[in-house]
């Protein structure tokens, strides 16, 4: 039977937090109660995604101007960050009674971003009822692809993936993805703005799925909006993320449910604006949560005196903006923007191909711009940051003291004796043992409702010393073979303990039919599913699954023997973190790790999925760091490779492990760090 336990550990912490912000909210009884809430949302917003940048010169132009018998296209430029360019669409109605009504219009995940039929469909029906309409592409999608081959062709598996490309790197910097993506939107309303035919009183935002997203966003930290329709994207978090369905990097804030933040929480800045929820009852975002978000929006703007400012449009369509949703969208900026409040029903519509409202010469900004940034130059130049633990005065106190939080865990936990009770889990399958040695299967409890299981190898002599064995994704049953390292520890003499941590090996749970990747591992895969869950809630699957070998640790010291750490690949990540927390492990191997966090932060295209990753951790150190609060108790470091995994000579990782270096080095012990 396929166990779950990884995500059903999650889903109850995610249970429990909803619970919490749902008391919070029903304490919204007054306009000053919510007013205090709407500036404490944008605050932790603002935390969670990292400041702005400064505000840079535009360098707006407008490259063609496309002439239709009632409107015009201009295909646009805009610098949003300098040397990083927006690819836009500006439709104007020839009729101007006077300053026009406008919608800023953020696309969602269509690989030619604004130039979509659907989104096309949309800009048009509003130009035809006389509003401008400002469409930009997304980064990654439409004229901005950003990991180009030499044939100008996106080397990854389309926009989601260039999203969490670049989004888990800038995660490790403490801020968020989102930055990226909703400083685009608010220089497009800067440009839009900037000219002359558009009124700034009555301009609104309306996007769908992760076009939705950020109108959601845009609603929430911009209050130059006077009106908004988010479609296809509100929902609730817990809804979301029963689906199993994984969602880009810039689609959850870091830890948005711990600080108590949902879908509803995002709309409430805008209140009492009209804002009017777009929703499709086949849709992969569940319809229930959407209503469930409209019904705890209606509350507020009731106890605000506007109950009919906000309401929720739902088609019995799949996700995308369909007909009946655009229509809406039309009806509400019709009558909140245009103060008219009549029936509309969208005309045939004739849109364009993609080339005709192309803003760039060859349809990409990074073969037609020569000064143009890619996103890893924008994540490198604006988002890097230095690790605080080395200009402390006692560096390792301070990483010490500082990982902890970041991997939200309580290494004093781990030795809490948890009951384990009878569950119908079989325990691991044992391989034949080796002559010498005798094989037993373990399972023992690490937090309260998470099950490990691992093999205890016991030679007929033992030399006193017990290894905590890590694995990798691969599980235990590469380490247990003949040549395997459980076996090659045990031969030598010691107690070894083989572990897996949770939802690793044999713990991986089932591939849910509806996950999009269709596989555990990948880079939209179940695994990356649950880290950012696990992300959201405040506890990293990484530091969840260095919580696990602490608790192994502290279960085999009770046999009265010292232990020492040794890991496999990320296995070896895991065993770093934990013998820099726990002081009672007598040294640690790291065999085939990544070289350092920054080394991927660094990289543009890795091969390491998020769950070796916690969010901020390049503030405080780096793995060179951790290996240097270890000191001086024995490091080894084994054939550590890059964030291609590829091999990295002994050399290169010495000038990488320096602040390790010299932490051996001032404590009178360099050669108990040892790099192969």
């Amino acid at each position: 039977m396929e166990r779950d336990t990884l995500f059903l550990h999650l889903w109850r912490q995610v249970c429990q937090l909803e619970e919490a912000r749902r008391v919070a909210w029903q304490q919204l009884t007054t306009p000053a109660a919510i007013a205090a809430r709407q500036r404490w949302v944008r605050e932790r917003v603002q935390a969670m995604i990292g400041p702005f940048p400064e505000r840079c010169d535009l360098r707006a132009r407008v490259t063609r101007t496309l002439d239709r018998p009632t409107y015009t296209v201009e295909a646009v430029i805009f610098e949003s960050r300098p040397r990083f360019p927006v690819t836009a669409s500006l439709y104007l109605p020839k009729e101007r009674p006077g300053l026009l009504p406008a919608v800023v219009s953020p696309c969602g995940h269509s690989a030619n971003g604004r130039l979509y039929e659907n989104y096309q469909r949309m800009h048009l029906a509003l130009v035809q009822q006389g509003f401008a309409v400002l469409s930009y592409d997304p980064i990654s999608q439409g004229e901005r692809l950003q990991y180009l081959d030499a044939a100008g062709k996106s080397t990854l598996a389309g926009c989601c993936h260039e999203h969490c490309m670049a989004g888990n790197q800038i995660n490790l910097t403490g801020a968020g993805f989102a930055n990226v993506r909703i400083w685009d939107g608010i220089r497009a309303l800067d440009y839009l703005l900037s000219r002359p035919e558009i009124d700034p009183q009555r301009v609104g935002v309306a996007g769908n799925s992760g076009g939705g997203t950020l109108s959601a966003y845009l609603l929430c930290v911009d209050d130059r909006y006077a009106a908004g329709a988010p479609a296809c994207y509100i929902t609730t978090l817990v809804h979301r993320i029963a689906t199993r369905m994984a969602a880009d990097a810039e689609q959850q804030f870091v830890p948005m449910l711990q600080e108590g933040l949902d879908h509803a929480d995002l709309l409430l800045p805008a209140a009492p604006k009209p804002v009017l929820i777009g929703a499709a009852v086949q849709d992969f975002f569940p319809i229930a949560g959407a209503r469930q978000t409209a019904a705890d929006l209606a509350s507020i703007y009731e106890v605000l005196g506007r109950r009919e400012q906000t309401a929720i449009a739902t088609a019995d369509a799949p996700h995308g903006w369909s007909q009946p949703l655009r229509e809406a969208t039309v009806r509400w900026f019709n009558r909140w923007l245009r103060d008219r409040d009549t029936a509309y029903q969208e005309p045939a519509i004739t849109t364009e191909a993609d080339a005709t409202l192309y803003a760039t010469a060859s349809g990409q900004v990074l073969t037609s711009e020569p000064q143009a940034a890619t996103i890893h130059e924008i994540v490198q130049r604006d988002f890097a940051v230095s690790p605080s633990c080395r200009t402390a005065a006692d560096p390792a106190a301070a990483l010490r003291a500082g990982l902890p939080a970041l991997l939200g865990i309580d290494p004093a936990a781990a030795t809490r004796p948890w009951p384990r009770p009878w569950w119908p889990v079989p325990p691991v399958a044992l391989p034949p043992a080796p002559a010498g040695l005798r094989l037993e299967a373990v399972q023992l409890l690490s937090d309260y409702d998470v099950e490990l299981r691992g093999v205890l190898l016991t030679p007929a002599r033992r030399t006193g010393q017990a290894v905590l064995l890590a694995c990798d994704e691969a599980g235990l049953a590469p380490l247990l073979t003949r040549a395997g390292r459980a076996v090659e520890l045990a031969a030598a003499g010691a107690v070894v303990l083989v572990i897996e941590p949770r939802g690793v090996g044999s713990d991986v749970g089932p591939v849910p039919q509806q996950q999009t990747a269709g596989r555990y591992y990948g880079f939209y895969g179940v695994e990356v599913d649950l880290t950012y869950t696990s992300w959201m809630i405040g506890r990293p699957l990484v530091g969840q699954r260095t919580f696990d070998l602490l608790c192994a640790a502290h279960w085999l010291r009770q046999k009265g023997l010292p232990v020492a750490l040794y890991g496999v690949g990320e296995g070896g990540l895991l065993a770093l973190l934990a013998a820099a927390l726990d002081p009672q492990v007598t040294s640690v191997t790291a065999e085939g790790m990544l070289v350092s966090w920054q080394n991927l932060f660094d990289t543009p295209v890795y091969d390491y999925l998020p769950g070796i990753l916690p969010p901020g951790i390049l503030r405080l150190g780096d793995l060179p760091d951790v290996a240097a609060a270890v000191a001086p108790r024995p490091v080894s470091l084994r054939g550590l490779v890059d964030a291609r995994r590829q091999p990295l000579a002994a050399d290169a990782v010495r000038s990488a492990y320096a602040p390790a270096v010299a932490a051996f080095e001032r404590c009178g012990a360099p050669e108990r760090l040892e790099i192969e």
